[in-house]
Formats: structure tokens, C-alpha cells, sequence
């Protein structure tokens, strides 16, 4: 579902104030680069916010950026079996630049992942 800038900046500001894990996925456009690593939100502003863990940092831009909340625990299969860990998931994404996802887990904890594309090979882009 389309969010707005504000419900996105209340959402990372919850997992940003309950010092949360997510699983951040991270594509970038003009480069053949993916991420994926566990953060924590912090540094939450309109203009950005940072995503920061043991491997890995991240500021992604909110500028322009367009919003989307998927309820995990509501989704469609079979996003919802290769999600089972995880209660929700915003995806911001900067047309031409970049994509981001960020999924909290149930737990608020780091859980094992599996890539989906092991999961179900076919559903993969």
C-alpha cells in the first residue's frame, strides 16, 4: 500500500526509538549493486536517515522518494511463507536511483534469512 512521507518518517522513527533490528535490501540503478545486511535506524530526518549495522552503513535520501508499507503477516503467497519472520516491511524508492527495503522481524532481533530467490527460484526477477 502507498505511504506517505509522514507515515514512513513515523515507522522508522518507531523502529528507530525501539532499537529494532531490520533487514535492509538494498538495489541500486545505475550500478549492478545489491545489499542485504541488519541495521539498526537511526538519524531520522525528512531529508534522510541512516541504516547502520556490523557490516554494513547506509543514508538513504527521502527526497522525492516514493513510499510503500506491506503488512507482512497480510500478504499474499507466497511473499507471506518467505516472510514468516517478519511483521512488516517499507520499501522506498527513488525512480532511476535506487530501492530499498527495510523488514522488521517479529522478534525485533536478527533472524536467519534465506534469499527468496533460493526459496523459489522461479519468482525471481
Amino acid at each position: 500500500m502507498r505511504s506517505s512521507a509522514e507515515d514512513a518518517l513515523r515507522l522508522l522513527n518507531k523502529w528507530r526509538d525501539e532499537a529494532d533490528w531490520v533487514l535492509v535490501i538494498a538495489h541500486f540503478e545505475n550500478r549492478v549493486e545489491r545489499h542485504m545486511f541488519w541495521g539498526k535506524c537511526s538519524d531520522v530526518s525528512a531529508a534522510e536517515f541512516l541504516l547502520s549495522g556490523d557490516i554494513a552503513s547506509m543514508r538513504v535520501p527521502l527526497d522525492s522518494a516514493e513510499f510503500e508499507f506491506v503488512d507482512l503477516r497480510e500478504a499474499p503467497e507466497p511473499m507471506k511463507s518467505s516472510s514468516a519472520n517478519f511483521e512488516s516491511m517499507l520499501n522506498i524508492t527513488k525512480k532511476s536511483e535506487f530501492a530499498v527495503g527495510v523488514m522488521s522481524s517479529l522478534t525485533g532481533s536478527p533472524v536467519p534469512i534465506i534469499p527468496p530467490d533460493i526459496i523459489n527460484p522461479e519468482d525471481s526477477p
